[in-house]
């Protein structure tokens, strides 16, 4: 069985896996299913490349569809509501729909290598979201509702165009690993201060000029990069972070770092 237009498979109701040996599926245009019945973790080749698809008693669970360039996602996405894998890096998404809020059960999200100028609203009502990967776009500003998402894990906001972070950040509590490298942040705002679960954090390649002596409460701590700024002083405490174990400050215009740094054993100290 094949299909001429990739728009035509998502328009089918139900699905029968065995439908598919050596189908190959043209055309980019996303539309959903609520369901198929297609067998766990089947592959398809569409246009030459591999799309993977998990689904579990007909639902979709597991949906990834990267290079095809893609400039957006339909607002039919909300109905896949068992999704819990969401992975569109590398197309050309500008924005995401509203309806992303209705996968209530979405773990992990990736949309790192697309056009994303901003996020919706509705992003916060994604409560079981463990990994969020959104590197890579063009994002200036996250909405208020970004610190809803409690359960996150991992956040990476590396490589947009970024100048500051809301403030409902300090909501994120069981954050771990945290990186926003290369955008134009000014300053590390001091709602971070509060996600006491922090062992990764990454400013590296911004535009910032002080790092606040309230970073030492930070105490899980393992590696922190805050290279390339301009950065003039580092604060003394930073020798009570004692499961510090990677620290990279190279590339701004410290010009004495405390002895007591120096001197920490077993540590990966970049200057």
């Amino acid at each position: 069985m094949a299909f001429d237009n990739y728009s035509d498979f998502f328009k089918l109701k139900k699905i029968d896996g065995g439908q598919f040996v050596g189908t190959k599926i043209y055309e980019h245009e996303l539309k959903m299913l609520e369901s198929f019945d297609v067998p766990p973790k089947y592959w398809f080749d569409i246009r030459g490349r591999e799309t993977e698809l998990e689904t579990e008693e007909g639902y979709v669970k597991k949906l990834t569809l990267n290079n095809y360039d893609l400039k957006s996602v339909p607002e039919a996405i909300g109905n896949l509501k068992a999704l819990y894998w969401l992975n569109l890096e590398h197309n050309k998404i500008k924005e995401l729909p509203k309806s992303i809020g209705k996968l209530e059960n979405l773990m992990f999200l990736s949309m790192s290598y697309n056009q994303l100028k901003s996020l919706p609203d509705t992003i916060g009502e994604l409560k079981k979201l463990n990994w969020v990967n959104l590197d890579n776009n063009k994002i200036k500003e996250l909405p208020e509702s970004i610190g809803n998402l409690e359960n996150i894990i991992q956040l990476n906001l590396s490589y947009n165009n970024l100048e500051h972070l809301p403030e409902t950040i300090a909501n994120l509590k069981s954050l771990g690993n945290f990186s926003a490298s290369n955008n134009k942040l000014k300053e590390i705002p001091k709602s971070i201060f509060n996600l006491t679960k922090l062992d990764y954090l990454d400013f590296a390649d911004n535009k910032i000029k002080e790092v606040p002596y309230d970073i030492c409460k930070l105490k899980n701590l393992k590696a922190l990069f805050l290279n390339n700024n301009k950065i003039k002083e580092l604060p003394y405490c930073i020798c009570k972070l004692k499961n510090l174990e990677v620290l990279y400050v190279s590339g701004n215009n410290i010009k004495k770092v405390p002895d007591c740094i120096k001197n920490m054993t077993n540590l990966d100290l970049s200057l």
